[in-house]
């Protein structure tokens, strides 16, 4: 799991830098600054700042982070989540000028990245209960989905690509939707949670 945050990381750095040369610039290139391994990386900025993968298991008891990203939360221990993961970003970040500001929204910021799961899953419990949070506080949370039709429309996937894999001899609808149809497969559990707030 952090071989494979570390490699997604490493591919979005290096296409964000090809697509944004001033973001390479502010990167910290110099030995023991920024550090590229198989199953680990950190990206340090000129300012001092700088991310890293932190792996989902008891070995990161105790580090501090201001926020975090949960890539492919689908396969992420609850436990560990709620009792590792999570207590690593209780640490608010200090601004230049030494003042820390509560509402600053990196401070304790949560994303949660992922193809879909199943309802038993807590991943799906976490979907439900960000959903509900962004009902309740718009401001404070969101949920968004896609499916394949967004980045065919925008040439990052090719429709022949989508049409082959559903004319295979092997094709597995589940399967399908669960990698590429995101949005369908939520949008009912979107409307029977808007539902039942609404009774409520």
């Amino acid at each position: 799991m952090k071989e494979q945050s570390a490699g997604i990381i490493q591919e979005k750095v290096t296409e964000i830098c090809n697509l944004i040369p001033a973001f390479e610039r502010e990167l910290d290139m110099r030995p023991k600054k920024t550090i590229i391994t198989k199953d680990y990386c950190k990206y340090v900025f000129k300012n001092g700042s700088y991310f890293d993968v932190v792996a989902a298991s008891e070995k990161s008891r105790g580090k501090r982070r201001h926020g975090g990203v949960m890539e492919e939360c689908v396969g992420i221990d609850g436990e560990i989540l709620n009792e590792v993961i999570l207590p690593i970003m209780n640490v608010s970040r200090t601004c230049a000028d030494g003042v820390t500001r509560p509402k600053e929204v990196l401070n304790k910021s949560q994303i949660y990245i992922t193809t879909a799961g199943y309802k038993s899953s807590f991943s799906y419990d976490k979907l439900i209960q960000i959903l509900i949070w962004s009902l309740v506080s718009p401001k404070n949370a969101i949920v968004l989905g896609g499916s394949y039709r967004i980045p065919v429309l925008m040439g990052l996937l090719d429709a022949g690509f989508i049409r082959d894999l559903k004319m295979d001899g092997t094709f597995n609808e589940a399967s399908f939707g669960r990698e590429y149809k995101k949005v369908d497969l939520y949008s009912l559990n979107i409307m029977n949670c808007w539902k039942t707030l609404r009774a409520a």
